[in-house]
């Protein structure tokens, strides 16, 4: 489905206010935090409740990761109480077989991605943080850019 300007002039507040309500209604210990659009919409939703939730940056030190500005920006811009932890191939090694018994399936992609949410997660236990943040699911109600070109055929043919 495709909406015109004003159409999305008029469900933007909605969508806001529906966010709003489902991070103070389940405000979180803590947050796994990064450059993308979801984990942002929810740290600045989530500070109007929390101003000090502890946020957890993942960083893969063999990486080359293009997003770590962003992060900084949006930590200075929030005033987030923040902290980096920087992983490497020892201990994606390490954890791997506990993703993938996590997962319970042997999907390479959906490893990867899962990793430093596993590891992040862990950490965050670890300080007795008992509820986290992740941001998954938002791409999944606003889309993801590759999206944003499709027509509704196309859309429909890729899903």
């Amino acid at each position: 489905m495709t909406l015109n300007p004003q159409e999305y002039e008029a469900i933007l507040p909605k969508a806001r206010a529906l966010v709003n309500k489902v991070v103070q209604r389940n405000m979180a210990d803590a947050m796994l935090f990064s450059a993308g659009t979801d984990t942002q919409i929810i740290a600045y939703e989530a500070v109007k409740y929390k101003p000090a939730i502890p946020c957890l940056t993942m960083h893969f030190k063999h990486g080359n990761p293009a997003d770590t500005e962003y992060v900084k920006k949006m930590v200075a811009f929030l005033k987030l109480n923040h902290e980096t932890h920087i992983f490497g191939r020892e201990e994606v090694l390490g954890n791997a077989p506990k993703v993938v018994e996590a997962l319970k399936k042997f999907d390479p992609m959906e490893i990867r991605n899962s990793m430093p949410v596993y590891i992040g997660l862990t950490i965050l236990k670890e300080k007795g943080l008992k509820s986290v943040f992740t941001g998954d699911a938002l791409d999944e109600l606003f889309g993801y850019p590759w999206q944003f070109h499709l027509s509704e055929a196309e859309f429909a043919k890729r899903q």
